[in-house]
């Protein structure tokens, strides 16, 4: 039999021919081998050992198959030959030839190669040992575990893979009494830990996979026995791993750490994160890189706990205010983690972590931006699996976060609207829900710092480039200034106000010369956003508090009036020439042929007046003597109520008592006058055309920017349910309410009119017409009014229709007659009431050379979009409605060119913007350099660039101690 089995390893038959004939030998192994004479049984165990240890991989594993069925009979029998003490030191210690060599009467080989590897030589040893075990030979098992115990250490350092490194510790575990002193666990431990983190799996094979993680499992069951029985080596074991896990190497250390944290008291927890981020001699960048390392703990198959470990990391953070480094721990981590999700086994801590990454994210959609592609594909996948009882939880939790994202983060119509479509099967929380979970799950409401400039090195809006598709900036929220930012971008998109701000005379320090400064950013920075600090502090009315939302519509009058003020003064010559910046074209950066046919030369007539500036006309006619009083008006906007266009059944009383504008008392009716002459005003002093006796809302209250609010918001208490305010929604017309605005409007009862003629009160008709119209119409719809039941203000969110074309009456000496006007702009308000808001803006550029295309610009985010997104948008988003429309006369664009404006930018501003864009380069390639340093190694089992389901659990439910109802309404 021996020398078969020699002959047959020796021979040049096919490996399959060899294995069929194997497999015979063994079968008939199994019952001769007792008869078999102890020299040939001997030998017979000699060549098994001699083919495990030299052989091919293909002999190795037929000898290990055959030495199974032969050792467990032959090793009694020859134990004293070949179990002895100087052949098992010899075997261990990889020297088996020299055993044999020293041995004549057993069968000699040509060894080319004496080396023998570890796994091997460890695989043979445990099957030595469960034989021993298995027949009682206590001799041989005491001789094995004497020569282990002495050489494992040295083995365990000198394994250079995880196949090695772990049959090392299945052996330790399956048979303890080999295992060192405790003395020197440690050592172990920190072996162990170590070779978790630094092996890799081979390639990205499921088989290769597969036992990778069966290798890890192995290694860290080694680990938990050491810290059950050791527990003095479990601290020093933490300190090793962070060391490991915050360490600033080029190779980030494996995931497979991940597998630890079970093995570790829940208790530990709390404590040694609040140890960690509280030494000062810990640096933020190795908390981040540790932290990066934590949250890539979740893609690990068999993990649990993981979640507890970062989530408190994250909490402590928070509660150290290390806001920036949360922000670049977010940013960097939150795709891997939501990536994860398409691994069952892993599903419910991952879940938890991107919840409250989400959650707590509130001062920047950009996390949930990320995301939004994987949504469909991760609620796919779980609409698939055969495990619905669970998966219907996981898919409520992320449909209830995507709401919340959606409702925090308005002014996203394109993106929000395929992802509603989705999750329109399922139930969508209420509006207080919303709120009371964001409101519990904020950090970034403490982040007072934020409200300045926050700076993280990664994701900062100073280091994106503005995209190529829409080629237009942004600009910054710098702490509820998105009324600002919507209408500075609406009017940005005028091209004569553009042009006509770039090219006039600018007064120094005042408003002009910083919304020039501004515009001259928007047209030329490489940055994906501007900042506009002193146009904030410069532009906005002294009664609005700094960091607090204002009403957009009346920043808008209020900066058009400031605008028209200043270039009146200049037009008057107060201002020298010398204070005054020249626009001659050795001032510009090159010199311009481009005309502005249509932009005001005349000295007295501003950029304002020539845009915006209209005439009304309203005449108060006595029903007692037929006195008419006359009154011209200048207007800027048109302020339309939308309660008086139709009768509001039951929300009478909720909008029929409406305050005046705050800022603008009312109009006194005692004070009427008898004639036009006596009425005459001049268009240096625009009213607001809401200032007449019509009934107008209050706008001018401050509301919260809760899209980019960085302050501790307190939501209002009495928030109307959506399902009472589609109920109570209806729908206009704006021609309609145009009709509306210009009827005739009965004087009597309370208010009636005291005439002049008569000289008592009297019944009146009040008659209001247009007699010159603006090249820009204005328009307010007043949304916002006062409850006098519940003493709040409340929102319209009536739906308004918005013609792409509008024709407006007017009444001039010509006679009647009708201006025709297109839509140019609408700034959006988002929200469910006054007291709550966020506004963006979509704009329309013009262009005379190919098709006009829309924008919507929201803060520091600019997109492509089209009218028909406007048209559909408060169907979709029931609280996003229209507040401010910018409509364009026919006609009236008297620009030849379809120049930006860049020729008209003046030499001094356009070096500030080139020397801010190559500082911009410089950020930039520092920010690339930090990157390379700490950027994320894609990892093999974290499957995020993966389209197919990950593999199948290889053990381990994932769950922890955690609930996965991170988020229940």
């Amino acid at each position: 039999m021996d020398d078969l089995v020699k002959g047959l390893f020796q021979s040049e038959h096919p490996e399959n021919t060899k294995r069929q004939i194997l497999k015979k030998l063994r079968i008939s192994t199994r019952t001769s081998i007792l008869k078999m004479p102890v020299e040939r049984l001997e030998n017979l165990v000699k060549i098994c050992i001699h083919y495990c240890l030299y052989g091919t991989e293909f002999e190795c594993n037929e000898a290990t198959l055959l030495g199974r069925d032969v050792f467990p009979q032959a090793l009694a029998i020859v134990q004293d030959k070949l179990l002895t003490s100087t052949a098992i030191g010899l075997l261990i210690e990889g020297n088996w030839s020299q055993y044999v060599l020293m041995n004549e009467e057993l069968p000699q080989f040509e060894y080319e190669d004496t080396s023998v590897s570890i796994y091997r030589r460890i695989v043979l040893i445990r099957i030595f040992l469960d034989i021993c075990e298995l027949k009682s030979i206590e001799p041989a098992k005491k001789t094995i575990q004497i020569h282990v115990k002495s050489e494992v250490i040295r083995l365990l350092y000198s394994s250079q893979d995880h196949q090695t490194f772990s049959e090392i510790c299945r052996l330790l575990t399956r048979h303890i009494d080999c295992i060192p002193p405790l003395s020197r666990g440690f050592a172990m431990c920190s072996l162990s830990i170590h070779a978790m983190s630094e092996f890799f799996p081979l390639d990205k094979e499921l088989n290769t996979i597969a036992n990778y993680v069966k290798d890890i499992r192995n290694i860290s069951f080694l680990i938990q026995y050491i810290w059950g029985n050791a527990e003095a080596t479990l601290l020093p074991s933490l300190k090793e791993i962070f060391k490991i896990i915050s360490s600033q190497k080029k190779q980030p250390p494996s995931n497979a750490l991940g597998c630890l944290v079970e093995y570790i008291p829940t208790k530990l927890v709390e404590s040694s994160i609040r140890q960690i981020v509280g030494d000062a001699t810990i640096s933020d960048v190795e908390m981040f890189i540790a932290l990066k390392c934590m949250v890539s703990w979740l893609a690990w198959p068999t993990q649990k706990k993981a979640d507890l470990w970062v989530l408190a990391f994250f909490q402590e953070l928070a509660k150290a205010s290390k806001f920036t480094l949360l922000i670049e721990v977010t940013m960097n981590t939150i795709k891997q983690v939501f990536g994860c999700l398409k691994i069952p086994s892993v599903r419910g801590s991952c879940l938890s972590v991107a919840i409250h990454m989400l959650m707590s994210f509130q001062h920047s959609p950009e996390p949930f931006h990320l995301i939004l592609p994987m949504i469909p594909q991760i609620i796919s996948q779980l609409q698939e699996e055969n495990n619905p009882e669970v998966n219907n939880i996981y898919r409520r939790q992320i449909c209830n976060v995507c709401h919340c994202m959606m409702y925090k983060h308005t002014g996203f119509p394109e993106l929000y609207g395929p992802l509603l479509n989705i999750l329109k099967p399922f139930p969508k929380p209420s509006v207080k829900e919303m709120q009371a979970a964001l409101q519990i799950s904020s950090w970034s409401s403490q982040m007072s710092q934020l409200t300045t400039t926050p700076k993280h090195t990664l994701y900062d809006y100073q280091l994106s480039k503005r995209s190529p598709d829409a080629n237009k900036a942004g600009l910054v929220n710098l702490g509820n200034t998105c009324y600002m930012n919507s209408i500075i971008q609406a009017l940005f998109m005028i091209k004569e106000f553009r042009i006509g701000i770039l090219e006039s005379p600018s007064p120094p320090n005042s408003v002009k010369q910083v919304l020039e400064s501004t515009f001259g950013f928007l047209i030329l920075t490489e940055r994906v956003a501007f900042e506009p600090k002193e146009l904030v502090e410069n532009s906005k009315p002294t009664w609005f508090t700094s960091g607090s939302q204002q009403d957009c519509s009346e920043y808008l009058k209020h900066l058009l009036d400031r605008l028209n003020e200043e270039e009146m003064q200049c037009n008057r010559n107060t201002c020298s020439t010398d204070d005054i910046q020249s626009d001659s074209s050795s001032d510009r950066h090159c010199t311009s042929t481009q005309i502005l046919p249509e932009i005001p030369q005349k000295k007295k007539t501003t950029i304002i007046q020539s845009l915006f500036h209209g005439k009304l006309k309203s005449n108060i006619r006595c029903d007692t003597c037929g006195f008419v009083s006359s009154r011209d008006e200048t207007f800027v906007d048109i302020a339309l109520p939308l309660n008086k266009a139709s009768e509001r059944g039951a929300l009478v009383a909720r909008n029929n008592t409406e305050p005046p504008l705050s800022k603008s008392p009312p109009e006194d009716k005692e004070i009427q006058r008898t004639s036009h002459e006596n009425d005459k005003e001049t268009d240096d002093t625009p009213s607001n055309s809401s200032s007449s006796n019509k009934e107008v809302v209050e706008n001018s209250k401050t509301f919260i920017d809760e899209a980019s609010d960085e302050q501790d918001v307190h939501m209002p208490v009495q928030v109307e349910e959506e399902e009472e305010e589609a109920e109570s929604r209806r729908s206009h017309n704006l021609t309609d309410l145009l009709h509306s605005y210009l009827e005739e409007e009965k004087l009597e009862g309370d208010n009636q009119y005291r005439c002049n003629q008569c000289k008592i009160l009297s019944n009146a008709v009040k008659t209001t017409v247009f007699v010159k119209l603006p090249r820009y119409l204005l328009v307010t719809l007043m949304r916002f009014t006062y409850n006098t039941r519940a003493q709040v203000r409340s929102k319209i969110l009536d739906n308004v229709d918005i013609p792409l074309e509008i024709e407006v009456p007017t009444h001039n000496a010509s006679g009647p007659s009708a201006r025709k006007y297109e839509i140019s702009a609408v700034v959006v308000h988002s929200g469910t009431s006054a007291e709550s808001g966020h506004y963006y803006c979509y704009a329309k550029q013009h262009s005379s050379q190919t098709e006009n295309i829309w924008f919507l610009f929201n803060d520091s985010h600019v997109s492509l979009s089209s009218f028909s997104s406007i048209k559909h948008l408060t169907n979709s988003f029931a609280k996003d409605t229209a507040y401010v429309l910018i409509y364009k006369a026919f006609g009236s664009d008297g620009m030849i060119t379809d120049n930006d404006g860049r020729d008209f930018i003046k030499r001094d501003l356009f070096q500030k913007i080139e020397q801010d864009n190559a500082n911009f380069v410089k950020e930039l390639e520092a920010s690339r350099k930090a990157a390379d340093l700490h950027a994320k190694q894609s990892n093999v089992l974290g499957w995020n660039d993966d389209d197919k389901p990950p593999p199948p659990n290889c053990g381990g439910s994932g769950d922890g101690q955690h609930s996965s109802n991170s988020l229940v309404f």
